[in-house]
């Protein structure tokens, strides 16, 4: 890696940006393209020089969920999906020119699967330039910076056996031949050593009555997503919307019920709270599936006998709890004997039939939690980080933990870290 370019669309970002740029000197540089340019105006007349549906047709899917109105008219959503097309062209053409110039290999672009980000991402790929991808952590109080992508696009190897021959460097051992289901709670990473970070509510969101006030009953766990989130539009190929997965699962209980199947788990669902809006037309359509939006994630998730999600964080956290999980999307935990997975409402009541008997491989988890906590993972949030320097009257990184983080990201950027040997 000769140079990188850190793209920042934001001042917080560009501030973030700048603490890795400085301990980089030379080999790096953050620009704030929000400057008009030529390209930009021309750009808004040209024809994108690829399909242009590879723009487009996962943002108008999220803006038909945000804004239904905008398609209930036919002209309506014919004039904003030019208005849209028009927009991501000048954008690609800005951007473009401005990678085409830049003296660099790579840029860092953050998330890169929705708009502004997947137009940088475009325009970076047709400059040829190589893209290393910012994002929130998967675990608790870390960052995400990763080449291949994020989310289900990431680099983490999706095979068992990558992980079950990876030979932690915590201080926990891990002994095949003591685990047992009487014994896990003995092992490292027992759920009562996890702590979950919880989600702030949407602002526009107001609370509902939908409150167990116990959770000492059977109960599968689902939680919902995001409608409109790039891991609902883009990483889960069969189930689209929340209603949906609602009654995927609800049938599929009820399936298994009239086969003769005496006991299953009540259904308890939650709402996700960066949702502003609710779905009260389900909270009464069936006695055995409950809505529990004010209870505590973490509560829900440790009283269940399984999880099942899409591809949500959730999930992850389900495995950090020892928990069983079953997907129903692309995720970047879909591993075999790690999680239970369907693609097909065939595969989803196969699924539902096994789970109780069903037991995840615990060395395989805890080798997994391993990998992500000591090697994929950057330790410490990016806006942690950016707060204490901030905070600190001449800018500095004055704490072990923030030093620890630039220094991950640096050798990640250099593909020097253990992630880089571990990948080959």
């Amino acid at each position: 890696m000769n140079k990188i370019i850190f793209v920042a669309n934001s001042s917080k970002r560009y501030r973030y940006y700048q603490l890795i740029a400085k301990t980089m000197k030379n080999s790096a540089q953050v620009i704030f393209p929000v400057y008009p340019t030529l390209s930009l105006i021309f750009g808004f007349f040209r024809a994108v020089p690829f399909d242009g549906d590879q723009l487009l047709a996962a943002h108008l899917r999220r803006q038909r969920i945000n804004y239904p109105a905008l398609a209930k008219y036919s002209w309506c959503w014919r004039l904003y999906c030019l208005i849209a097309y028009r927009t991501e062209s000048a954008r690609f053409f800005h951007y473009y020119h401005i990678f085409n110039k830049l003296s660099c290999e790579a840029v860092a672009i953050w998330n890169g699967q929705k708009q502004p980000y997947l137009t940088m991402v475009k325009a970076a790929e047709h400059a040829k330039k190589r893209i290393l991808f910012f994002e929130n952590g998967l675990l608790p109080n870390t960052t995400t910076a990763d080449y291949n992508g994020v989310n289900a696009h990431n680099s983490l190897p999706r095979s068992p056996d990558f992980y079950l021959n990876y030979i932690p460097s915590s201080n926990d051992a891990i002994d095949s031949k003591a685990i047992d289901n009487k014994q896990k709670q003995k092992q490292s990473l027992r759920s009562q050593d996890v702590q979950l970070l919880t989600r702030d509510p949407h602002r526009k969101r107001k609370p509902t009555d939908q409150q167990l006030n116990s959770l000492n009953f059977p109960y599968i766990f689902i939680p919902f997503q995001v409608p409109a989130d790039s891991q609902v539009v883009l990483h889960s190929p069969w189930v689209k919307s929340m209603e949906q997965l609602f009654h995927l699962v609800r049938n599929a209980r009820n399936h298994l019920l009239q086969q003769g199947q005496t006991k299953f788990p009540y259904l308890v669902f939650k709402e996700h709270p960066s949702w502003p809006g609710n779905f009260r037309h389900l909270y009464n359509v069936d006695k055995d599936c409950l809505f529990a939006n004010e209870n505590n994630t973490q509560e829900l998730i440790e009283n269940a006998q399984a999880v099942i999600t899409i591809n949500s964080t959730v999930g992850l956290e389900s495995l950090l709890l020892g928990k069983k999980v079953l997907t129903l999307g692309n995720a970047c935990y879909n591993i075999k004997q790690l999680v239970l997975s369907a693609s097909s409402e065939r595969e989803l009541l196969e699924a539902l039939s096994s789970l109780p008997t069903w037991q995840f491989n615990e060395v395989l988890r805890q080798k997994f939690i391993h990998f992500i906590t000591e090697v994929y993972c950057i330790p410490t949030d990016w806006q942690k980080t950016l707060a204490n320097t901030t905070n600190h009257i001449d800018g500095e990184l004055n704490k072990k933990e923030d030093k620890l983080h630039i220094e991950a990201i640096t050798s990640r950027i250099f593909e020097t870290d253990r992630l880089a040997n571990h990948l080959g």
